[in-house]
């Protein structure tokens, strides 16, 4: 058998698997946008556990305020009144993290057509299948490339 049978047999094998390799290409896609999607949201909820953290300890400051002006303990007033401030200035930086982080999280959804959270998680594809189906995509796209630049030198050949 000649080299541009060769070639040209193989290219043939290969332009068979293209619709095999897009969907391959389609899967990759979605999951890597719902990988996206998790860690935005993964992001969204840490922001929202630091923001109630914050809000608890000011809670606790103003409970301490409260309990010093009823005892008279001017002292421990102003302590307590100026650590819930402090607080409050880092509540309105965290709620501003978490606007952010939700902001994030449905450019996230809408970039992968996902209607939640949950929904992209069940699309998430494990990390080493991932990788490993990457590689088989990349494989794929180096062999066909290869094999078509190959041919193309040879059509001018078998031709003659």
């Amino acid at each position: 058998m000649e080299e541009a049978d060769v070639v040209f047999a193989h290219l043939q094998e290969l332009m068979d698997q293209i619709p095999e390799m897009e969907a391959l290409g389609a899967r990759l896609d979605a999951a890597r946008a719902a990988q996206a999607v998790v860690d935005a949201d993964a992001h969204r909820v840490g922001q929202v556990n630091q923001e109630a953290q914050i809000k608890s300890y000011v809670d606790g400051y103003m409970a301490e305020r409260e309990e010093a002006l009823a005892k008279g303990d001017a002292e421990a007033e102003r302590a307590a009144r100026e650590a819930a401030l402090q607080c409050g200035n880092m509540l309105a930086i965290r709620k501003g993290a978490r606007e952010d982080a939700e902001r994030k999280l449905a450019a996230a959804l809408e970039a992968g057509g996902f209607v939640s959270a949950d929904a992209a998680r069940e699309a998430v594809m494990p990390a080493g299948e991932l990788e490993e189906e990457t590689e088989r995509l990349r494989a794929f796209q180096a062999d066909y490339a290869q094999t078509l630049q190959r041919a193309r030198e040879l059509e001018p050949a078998s031709e003659a």
